[in-house]
């Protein structure tokens, strides 16, 4: 295995963007062998995100609570998932936590870059 950079996976987010491309040419293909569900817990964690930080804005505490313990399960299940059958070293232990909480956001803007780019309804 060669080394690689610190958050090396958030960076590698960026080649999603393709397969929107892949989807426009052969979305029956796509479905069967790439991607056979949208990745709706990303989806999950960006809004609710998202509706944490409105809610915090209408001063809503219960929204706020809801919302932030949304997030906080979602992308704890996502961590979680990542670090099964991993490195348990500290230092690797930390880069899978920072990358998974920044690995939807990039993913879902990867993903919305590339529908726009090649004009395609990409979700």
């Amino acid at each position: 295995v060669r080394p690689a950079p610190w958050g090396v996976s958030v960076l590698e987010e960026k080649k999603g963007m393709y397969n929107a491309l892949l989807y426009k040419k052969f979305p029956v293909l796509f479905r069967q062998k790439i991607q056979p569900e949208r990745p709706w817990q990303y989806y999950v964690i960006v809004l609710s995100f998202i509706l944490l930080f409105v809610s915090i804005a209408f001063k809503s505490a219960l929204w706020s609570s809801t919302f932030f313990i949304v997030w906080l399960l979602f992308t704890s299940a996502f961590i979680r998932k990542r670090l099964l059958q991993r490195s348990k070293a500290w230092y690797h232990v930390t880069e899978m936590i920072a990358t998974s909480v920044m690995i939807p956001f990039h993913s879902l803007y990867w993903r919305l870059y590339g529908a726009i780019k090649f004009r395609v309804f990409f979700v």
